[in-house]
């Protein structure tokens, strides 16, 4: 479980870098208005097909899910690099059809992934678990941003995407070598992937603190994504501070968020949709 943290820190660590070169390079290729669409089409995919993933998770092995996803996400990356490296004066094309494909892979990968902390730790130890996940990824947050900005203004976007690349690469032989579950997970036996579905959906409109849930994570990414993805970018643009300066303010971002999560990992409550 330790190596598993570890390696977590180390692929959103790759992340971070990836996203600042994307929308840092994205402003500059294609100016606002595509930018926005270029940072937001990976998340079409991922709407479309995130609960589909869930469903796939409860049915598939969920290690296998995410070993073949992580490597997905490798090839991406590695033929974003090599696409822009031979075919020139389409960098948006190409970095659109990362951003989709990075979509498709997230959201069979992420469902899947989250359910194995329940087959890795005992239901005691979750909270602790989830915090120390939170804390590594802001953590990540903190040291890649200025990371990424350093690499895109001295490099370009290959840069970053061949270190997230090495970042999934990384997690997937710590899932390869270590993870195997110590706690066995029932398969759903269910009839079929749409009544699985519906008795998902369903759960969600019975259950009040797993729906208040639901609209705060609907509204962070609907409200604060934005700002935070895109921007940032043209705020810095505008100011000409440097892509430098774009990494900084992403950190801080990263910092402030790590001390939310060691501070939900210190003290529980009773309410914390609130």
């Amino acid at each position: 479980v330790h190596a598993w943290v570890a390696a977590r820190g180390l692929s959103d660590l790759g992340d971070t870098v990836w996203l600042i070169a994307l929308a840092w390079t994205a402003v500059h290729v294609a100016g606002p208005a595509l930018a926005g669409l270029l940072v937001g089409l990976g998340t079409l995919p991922r709407a479309a097909l995130m609960l589909f993933g869930g469903v796939f998770a409860d049915r598939w092995d969920n290690r296998r899910t995410v070993l073949l996803t992580n490597l997905a996400r490798v090839v991406v990356q590695v033929a974003g690099v090599v696409l822009l490296s031979t075919v020139a004066g389409h960098t948006f094309a190409v970095l659109a059809g990362v951003a989709l494909a990075f979509g498709v892979a997230d959201a069979l990968h992420n469902p899947a992934a989250s359910t194995m902390s329940r087959q890795m730790v005992r239901p005691d130890d979750l909270r602790p678990l989830m915090a120390a996940f939170q804390t590594v990824g802001r953590l990540a947050r903190l040291a890649g941003a200025p990371i990424g900005g350093l690499l895109v203004a001295a490099f370009d976007v290959r840069v970053a995407m061949l270190v997230d690349a090495a970042s999934f690469a990384l997690i997937g032989l710590v899932y390869a070598l270590w993870m195997h579950p110590r706690f066995p997970r029932a398969l759903s036996t269910g009839t079929s992937w749409r009544r699985d579905l519906a008795g998902g959906l369903g759960y969600l409109r019975r259950t009040p603190p797993v729906r208040s849930l639901g609209a705060a994570v609907s509204g962070l990414n609907l409200f604060v994504g934005p700002a935070l993805a895109v921007g940032l970018a043209l705020r810095v643009t505008q100011e000409h501070w440097g892509a430098h300066t774009l990494g900084v303010l992403e950190a801080c971002v990263g910092a402030g968020a790590a001390a939310g999560a060691i501070g939900a990992a210190r003290w529980n409550t009773p309410r914390p949709a609130l």
